[in-house]
């Protein structure tokens, strides 16, 4: 009696352990996105200020790659803003934010262990099958090479 509540004790402790994990995850997360979006502004003010100081004073020789060159002579003809800076940064934001959410809904659907039944087997009377092999991942059932081998009642947990 005693090992019998203490096993379901123990298990109720460990559903509530993985429960908990799973909320501190999902917390964590919705944590990293205020805090990126908390310094947006802040962000886009300081390389904004950067990105102008460069324009203002051309170097002797130009240096920079085609895109950076873009984006300097927009930001010097008026047409990248801070604002513009800061929504982007919110849209990549918003992007990163999508792309966690659903790497951590197929974490969590691996976890939680969605399976499917497959049958891969002959349906008629005429066959016989060895021992049924079971592990966490799949469970195997083979042919037996005669007529005279082991029944199908059998069943061998490999865990």
């Amino acid at each position: 009696m005693q090992a019998a509540v203490k096993s379901a004790l123990q298990a109720c402790c460990l559903q509530l352990r993985s429960k908990l994990v799973k909320q501190a995850a999902a917390r964590e997360q919705a944590q990293r996105k205020r805090a990126l979006t908390k310094y947006v502004p802040n962000v886009a003010a300081a390389v904004y200020a950067i990105v102008q100081g460069i324009a203002a004073r051309p170097g002797k020789r130009p240096r920079l790659a085609p895109p950076e060159k873009d984006v300097i002579d927009k930001v010097a003809s008026g047409d990248v803003t801070q604002k513009t800076l800061a929504t982007r940064l919110m849209e990549h934001i918003e992007r990163f934010d999508t792309d966690m959410a659903l790497e951590y809904q197929m974490q969590q659907g691996i976890t939680e262990g969605q399976r499917v039944d497959a049958f891969l087997r002959p349906q008629t009377d005429r066959h016989r099958y060895t021992a049924l092999l079971t592990t966490g991942v799949a469970s195997i059932q083979l042919l037996c090479p005669s007529a005279a081998a082991a029944s199908s009642a059998e069943v061998i947990d490999v865990t």
